[in-house]
C-alpha cells in the first residue's frame, strides 16, 4: 500500500497595516519597515510627542550658539522648526500632515534624518 501525504499549501500573506503604520506605509518608495520602527523608536507612535531636549542646527544639544533650539516632534520625529516647511499646506498637528512632512523629508535627504534609527 502506497500511501500519498500533500503537503500543505503554505501562502505568505503581508502583514496588514493599521492606523500610523499604514499612513507611513502608503508611500511605497521608502522602507516602509524601516520608517514604522523610526515612529515607534522615536514618538512610541505618539503625533502629539515633543521633546524638550533641544538640539542645535549643528547637532550639538542646546543651548545653541545662535539661540534657536530645534525639537524632535511628531510621528516621525521631525526636528522643528527646523523642518517646519516640509509641512507646508498641511496641520503639523495631524498625523496624516506628519507623514506626509517626514515623506518630503524623504525625497529631499534620503534616510540621513534618521540615522539614528539604523
Amino acid at each position: 500500500m502506497v500511501v500519498v501525504v500533500t503537503p500543505p499549501v503554505v501562502t505568505t500573506v503581508p502583514a496588514l497595516r493599521e492606523g500610523y503604520e499604514a499612513l507611513i506605509c502608503q508611500y511605497t518608495d521608502w522602507d516602509c519597515d524601516f520608517m514604522v520602527s523610526v515612529m515607534y523608536r522615536g514618538s512610541g507612535g505618539n503625533p502629539a510627542m515633543w521633546n524638550p531636549q533641544g538640539i542645535c542646527i549643528d547637532g550639538t544639544l542646546a543651548p545653541c550658539a545662535d539661540g534657536i533650539e530645534h525639537h524632535a516632534q511628531g510621528l516621525l520625529d521631525m526636528a522643528r522648526p527646523l523642518h517646519d516647511h516640509y509641512f507646508e499646506g498641511c496641520d503639523g498637528s495631524m498625523p496624516e500632515c506628519q507623514v506626509l512632512a517626514g515623506h518630503r523629508l524623504f525625497l529631499d535627504s534620503g534616510y540621513a534624518p534618521w540615522g539614528w534609527a539604523r
